[in-house]
């Protein structure tokens, strides 16, 4: 892949570059398709002051670690000069080099502040390093559980954002592509009072408390927003081994009940 030379960490009001392809295929990313189309109409911007950067919280080898995210918006204007705007959230472990990456589409005025955007990132994410494959297990809706996971690599952040540009040569582009995740549905079995809770609780699956992998297995302990908890084993593959719920006495679970 021939990546673009020129720094984007602290770009001008939308840099629009042109997008050359030398023959071949771009390798694929996760979680968006290859081009094999000619880019050489489409411009590919990165906004003026949308460019965000933290550490996350992060696990590796069973230990407390973190891992660098960072979000940015980028604009796309294709050869019939008809633009969209997509959030894109990364991953990058700089230890391994591991490289992991996402984006959403953003529709009308549609408007999101940096930091909380990260934040409500890392609160649905749980993020684990091994030396092969970076992975993040998040709660969606309406999937309890996806494991979605990345083996790309690049030496650094920066690099991996100027490669991952390229591939918004492409229009139109899918919101979303799951091709590398996979959804764990271990609430299909759950008790009938597993989720029952106060009236003035948002409905939201219930967080990873406790995540280990144990040999060829995946050890996970979740909260329910009333208390109850759930312990949950997954093959390497993240198949459902067994889940075995737990119900509070003390919980929180129907009414009015503010928390």
């Amino acid at each position: 892949m021939t990546l673009v030379q020129s720094r984007i960490h602290k770009p001008t009001p939308v840099i629009f570059r042109e997008l050359v392809r030398l023959g071949g295929a771009w390798p694929c990313l996760l979680l968006l398709g290859c081009s094999n189309t000619n880019a050489q109409a489409t411009r590919v911007g990165v906004e003026k002051d949308s460019t965000y950067t933290r550490t996350l919280a992060a696990i590796r080898g069973n230990e407390k670690t973190s891992v660098e995210f960072r979000s940015l918006r980028v604009q796309v204007i294709d050869p019939a000069r008809h633009s969209r705007k997509f959030i894109v959230r990364m991953l990058y472990d700089s230890e391994t080099k591991l490289f992991y990456w996402e984006c959403f589409e953003l529709y009308g005025n549609y408007n999101t502040n940096s930091e909380s955007e990260a934040q409500r990132f890392a609160d649905v994410s749980t993020i684990y390093l091994s030396n092969d494959q970076l992975r993040r297990f998040h709660r969606t809706m309406p999937q309890p559980l996806v494991v979605s996971e990345s083996a790309d690599r690049y030496d650094t952040l920066g690099q991996a954002q100027d490669a991952l540009l390229h591939f918004f040569e492409k229009n139109p582009l899918p919101d979303y592509r799951l091709e590398k995740s996979k959804a764990v549905d271990y609430l299909r079995n759950m008790p009938k009072r597993f989720l029952m809770q106060c009236m003035t609780d948002v409905n939201y699956p219930p967080r990873i408390e406790t995540l280990k992998r144990e040999g060829k297995h995946w050890k996970l302990t979740v909260l329910a927003q009333n208390g109850n908890t759930a312990e949950i084993s997954l093959d390497e593959s993240y198949n459902i081994e067994s889940v075995n719920f737990a119900i509070s006495p003390t919980a929180l679970s129907q009414g009015g009940c503010s928390r």
